[in-house]
């Protein structure tokens, strides 16, 4: 009998842990929190090692039990700080982040008082300031932030942010305040101000440069606040931030662009009423557009995927978005590094070359699938889910992608998608 590929023995062990896993969870509850229990000892003796090994171990048990999960993995992170396993602590943020993004964990479980101020303490020495705005984990340190000047009328509140702000110039959290709080008034220039404080704070606030993106577009200055919109997350997770950039493409009478963008954001901001009003004016234009556009090129064979086309739909009334030559050349190069590709290292530069190409075309299915493999192999698992889901779940007939997802979304903690992704997968890796 001819050897087993690597893929087809990593497949069988993953399905091998799917199907035991729940009977662990239900079961063996005492065998888990025991580890827990014993972790936490090793970790207080010191032995960082051991006590890792052991809190990895419980949180396969708590799969089932967001609120164990967490305290599991709190432990784990702290365990691998004392060790020094840097990346380890951030692979463990990571997760937790995800509990949070799916389940308010964070914000919600009861940790013990010392061990949530360690957590956040290694959190803020560790974490660039960026990445925890942009994950929105609720630290103790944000949810503080204004929490005492709830129900205040609005000058209170601008007043008493304003004098912590002059108390406490070093503070990032009172101009980050006060730029949300500004901004939410109208008073673009004024928010514009705090966003220049918090910037000098953190140069590379996520945060503030979608809110600059926000401030800048609702004064007019669409050039500069596409650039900035265009990276920023949060337009396609908080409608707030989703109206002015499509406001801006349609300034720029950008509508493929538009249409893309809206593509890529859920269903549910049709709610808000000035982005339905957005929306509608986008879908008469390239309704428009369409009539009199002639069909597309096609792109040209590729290793992975075979003929595709370049006139990828976007799912905004099936019009059309193109790749351009030079980003179809990018995809080419991008393609040839996976192929090559041995080591997470390797990966720098086709990470860096498709996270352009997957903002600029949020409605492109292949860029997005195409962004989401290389996240895989980058081990970055929550952000692989999202180029995946982003692009639409893939075809029966692409069963390395569907594999990719299913690994993807374990990893990330969704045990029972992934199971359902992984059956989908499995005719197709079988004939390979």
């Amino acid at each position: 009998m001819p050897p087993r590929r690597p893929l087809q023995l990593l497949c069988a062990l993953l399905i091998a842990t799917l199907a035991v896993a729940p009977r662990a969870a239900r079961g063996a509850d005492s065998f888990y929190t025991d580890l827990l229990s014993r972790g936490s000892q090793a970790y207080s003796s010191g032995d960082y090692r051991d006590a890792e090994r052991m809190f990895r171990i419980a949180c396969f048990g708590f799969l089932d039990e967001p609120p164990l999960l967490l305290e599991g993995l709190v432990r784990l992170s702290l365990a691998r700080a004392a060790a020094g396993d840097v990346e380890g602590f951030r692979e463990a943020f990571g997760r937790i982040s995800d509990l949070e993004r799916r389940f308010g964990t964070y914000s919600t479980t009861t940790l013990p008082d010392s061990l949530r101020q360690l957590f956040e303490q290694e959190l803020l020495a560790r974490i660039p300031s960026r990445d925890l705005e942009a994950l929105e984990l609720r630290t103790g340190a944000s949810r503080s932030i204004g929490a005492d000047m709830e129900g205040l009328p609005l000058r209170q509140r601008r007043a008493e942010l304003r004098r912590r702000a002059t108390s406490d110039p070093d503070d990032i959290r009172w101009p980050l305040a006060l730029a949300e709080l500004e901004t939410e008034a109208g008073r673009h220039r004024e928010a514009l101000g705090w966003i220049d404080w918090l910037t000098e704070l953190d140069p590379r606030s996520a945060t503030g440069a979608c809110l600059r993106g926000w401030n800048l577009a609702e004064t007019g200055a669409c050039p500069t606040a596409l650039v900035l919109l265009g990276e920023c997350s949060a337009t396609v997770t908080d409608v707030r931030y989703a109206r002015p950039l499509l406001g801006c493409l349609a300034k720029a009478d950008d509508w493929n662009g538009a249409a893309a963008a809206v593509a890529a954001q859920p269903a549910n901001f049709r709610d808000d009423s000035a982005y339905s009003r957005l929306v509608n004016r986008i879908e008469r234009k390239v309704g428009a557009i369409a009539q009199t556009s002639a069909p597309a090129a096609s792109l040209e064979e590729s290793p992975e995927t075979g003929s595709e086309d370049a006139a990828v739909r976007v799912g905004l009334r099936d019009r059309v978005h193109l790749v351009t030559d030079r980003e179809r050349q990018i995809m080419r190069t991008v393609r040839e590094t996976l192929a090559t590709a041995r080591r997470k290292e390797d990966l720098a530069s086709a990470d860096e070359l498709v996270a352009g190409l997957a903002a600029a075309h949020p409605g492109v299915a292949e860029v997005q699938y195409l962004a989401g493999e290389v996240a895989y192999r980058a081990s970055r698992w929550s952000q692989a889910v999202e180029y995946f889901q982003r692009a639409g779940e893939p075809d029966a007939s692409r069963s390395k992608l569907l594999f990719y997802l299913a690994v993807s979304l374990y990893e990330s903690g969704d045990r029972a998608e992934a199971s359902r992704v992984l059956s989908r997968a499995l005719p197709g890796l079988e004939k390979t």
